[in-house]
């Protein structure tokens, strides 16, 4: 255990670093004296290994084949991709978000101590990623799917920490909901508020937050989120909410 303790030492450059006031750099993982590989891939899964070690699973564009990478927790959220979700929970678990998503990736072939055997394995390590830009969203007139992406992981941002005012700056007025039983006219960002706990209830709530940026569709009315609890469209060309189905 001492020598895998010793190795994130030297790997990790930032949050487990092992001086505190080594100053946050963007690349996680030290690459002097490596050469840095590259592929295209799509982000299909992620495991446990053991401790905080996750086993990062991708298919390859240009051959179809399947790439892993290993990198331990803190490496990960380093990056600007959620592969794994831990939240308040110190159990982590594998986030649906970026799945079927495709990506540039910079990595390293490495080695570290097996936690059992204690003999060196080889892995892969990702040290830099980014996303490929394509034409998902084309058909809602939207012609960055990067962007749009954003948009709704900012959305789901502000909805996880209920912040009302935020989320009512993304929204295209005036909007259809129900407000006690009725079908009301929310005419602008003060009525939002005020009645945004029964505007994204839990129907809404879950329906975005549990979906899958490469499962959403499009279509010449814009993004649909869920069943159609959220429709996202372009508004004199700024991305916004434009309906919003919390019945």
């Amino acid at each position: 255990m001492h020598i895998v303790k010793s190795f994130f030492c030297i790997m990790v450059l930032t949050m487990i670093s092992c001086k505190s006031d080594t100053p946050k750099i963007k690349k996680p993982v030290e690459t002097s004296g490596y050469v840095i590989q590259h592929t295209s891939a799509v982000f299909k899964n992620a495991e446990l290994i053991f401790g905080d070690e996750w086993k990062i699973i991708f298919r390859k564009l240009d051959d179809s084949q399947y790439i892993v990478f290993s990198n331990s927790v803190d490496e990960l959220k380093l990056f600007s991709f959620g592969f794994i979700s831990c939240g308040e929970s110190p159990v982590c678990r594998v986030s649906p978000d970026y799945m079927n998503i495709r990506f540039e990736i910079d990595y390293i072939e490495t080695s570290m101590p097996d936690p059992v055997t204690g003999e060196s394995i080889a892995i892969s390590r990702i040290v830099n990623i980014t996303r490929i830009s394509g034409e998902r969203y084309a058909a809602a007139g939207i012609s960055s799917d990067v962007e749009a992406d954003e948009f709704i992981m900012r959305l789901k941002s502000l909805v996880r920490d209920d912040d009302a005012t935020s989320v009512a700056g993304m929204i295209k007025y005036p909007v259809t909901v129900v407000i006690n039983r009725k079908k009301t006219r929310v005419t602008d960002a003060a009525m939002f508020v005020k009645f945004y706990g029964q505007i994204f209830n839990t129907k809404v709530t879950d329906a975005l937050l549990m979906q899958a940026l490469g499962d959403i569709k499009a279509d010449s009315k814009g993004l649909l989120i869920g069943s159609g609890e959220i429709r996202i469209a372009p508004v004199d060309g700024v991305l916004m909410v434009t309906e919003i189905r919390n019945r």
